[in-house]
């Protein structure tokens, strides 16, 4: 990595920073809505004209920072509107996405999209100073800086509209609801999320309660309110599982991923069509985040939702019981937290889905694999997999690329073997999707099915 290079320059009074390279020293200040923005210089910049780009570069027009990585499929998402934008407002304002990824895994994704959907954004790579200079906690993440250099706004995607531009543009105000995201506690997810002590002390003694080590823990659950500065997430191992800042509902589905089936299914319970809720608007309120938001999102109608009704549980499990056991054991905690004093169940049921979408095999399939090692990649544009079922397509494809879609892909081939697959296409579009499969003879067809629900039932 290039040394930082620090230059301060007095003149008529004004003092003027520059900073050069990709990084930049810890000492940074973070820039919010109001500050002027230091003129910085990166030197790692893809589909621009030069080599290197300077925010100066930009003076007179409105840019927007645009936060995003490669496996953000929201992120991703957003490239066609932003690109819209751009054209629209043709030489007024620039959109310059920044990423904390090396060039060597962002250019192949660019190029692959530019050949399917001809968008070609300018993106800083292998970011480490504008991250710093802007924190966030989740991506999407975008910041306007106005033609004067003065950061007015740092928005969700939802703020980015023509509307808004527009109003920017011409001198206007426009009503933004800013991010303010939270300075997240750090966390080490292979350990407890909580710290245990006794509450034995001597009398008269000034010793402090001890912290009880895993070792000596045979067992325990618990379930808090929202955290405060902890944003959400969720983990597992063969010790503990967790959840923490989430919504009730997330906490069950998350939990019937990993048991229901004989092995873990992520995504399995995510989609629209396979959990519902059949509970009064009171109820429902509280165990699942508005308009089917992000738990982790940081507009201020989701935090305040979550400091009054998000959660978090932990169980650390006795040594010694099986799986199938430990999962036991988290049904009967949620419904004890949760379910039973709340007022509702929750049940698996088969229902008919009109939306399903049901992969088959044709005849004369070409299915095969090289054997070797097994693995899946796949980012928005590409996927891949070698010598692993047509679960794990289907897998990927239900819990990541239809996030929030109205159907669900089944299998309906009965083929078991593993094989290798490589798709070049938009894997959000089904339609480009189920080309690409019918040169390894699959098909997706849209047919009634009777799937799996994860139903929310009100008392």
């Amino acid at each position: 990595m290039k040394e930082t290079t620090k230059k301060i320059i007095t003149a008529l009074g004004i003092l003027v920073t520059s900073i050069g390279t990709n990084s930049v020293n810890a000492q940074t200040n973070e820039i919010l809505v109001g500050h002027q923005m230091p003129e910085v210089k990166m030197n790692s910049v893809l589909n621009y004209k030069n080599a290197d780009v300077n925010i100066s570069d930009f003076k007179g027009k409105l840019l927007i920072l645009d936060f995003w990585a490669t496996y953000c499929a929201p992120c991703v998402s957003m490239f066609g509107r932003t690109d819209s934008l751009q054209k629209i407002f043709n030489g007024k304002i620039q959109f310059l996405s920044v990423t904390k990824e090396p060039a060597r895994k962002v250019q192949p994704f660019l190029d692959r999209m530019y050949r399917m959907n001809k968008i070609k954004p300018i993106s800083v790579v292998g970011d480490t100073i504008l991250s710093r200079y802007f924190y966030y906690a989740s991506i999407p993440y975008y910041v306007w800086i106005n033609s004067n250099g003065k950061v007015i706004a740092t928005t969700d995607a939802d703020e980015i509209t023509a509307e808004n531009i527009e109003s920017v543009i011409n001198g206007k105000s426009a009503s933004f609801e800013n991010r303010r995201d939270i300075r997240r506690k750090a966390i080490d997810y292979t350990k407890s999320l909580f710290v245990v002590s006794d509450n034995f002390v001597l009398k008269d003694s000034s010793r402090k309660r001890e912290v009880l080590q895993r070792p000596d823990i045979l067992s325990y659950s618990i379930a808090t309110r929202w955290i405060d500065n902890a944003q959400g997430g969720f983990s597992f191992d063969p010790d503990h599982f967790n959840g923490f800042n989430v919504s009730i509902d997330y906490l069950y589905r998350m939990s019937y991923d990993l048991y229901y089936y004989a092995s873990a299914i992520p995504g399995a319970f995510d989609s629209q069509t396979t959990h519902v809720f059949e509970m009064p608007d009171s109820l429902l309120n509280k165990i699942t985040v508005p308009d089917n938001s992000p738990i982790n999102g940081n507009s201020a109608k989701t935090i305040e939702w979550g400091k009054k009704y998000g959660a978090s549980y932990e169980i650390v499990f006795p040594k010694g019981i099986s799986w199938k056991e430990k999962i036991k054991q988290i049904k009967s905690d949620l419904d004890r937290y949760f379910a039973i004093p709340m007022g509702f169940e929750v049940v698996v049921e088969k229902r008919t889905d009109t939306n399903t979408t049901a992969l088959k095999i044709l005849n004369g399939s070409k299915l095969s694999t090289v054997g070797g090692r097994s693995f899946e990649k796949h980012d928005r544009y590409f996927y891949s997999q070698q010598n692993e079922p047509l679960a794990t397509l289907i897998r990927t494809m239900n819990s990541y690329f239809l996030q929030g879609a109205k159907t669900t892909i089944v299998n309906k081939t009965n083929f078991e073997k593993k094989v290798d697959l490589q798709l070049n296409c938009d894997m959000t579009n089904l339609n480009e999707v189920n080309k690409e499969l019918l040169k390894f003879g699959l098909s997706l067809i849209k047919e009634p099915t009777a799937i799996d629900v994860l139903v929310f039932k009100g008392k």
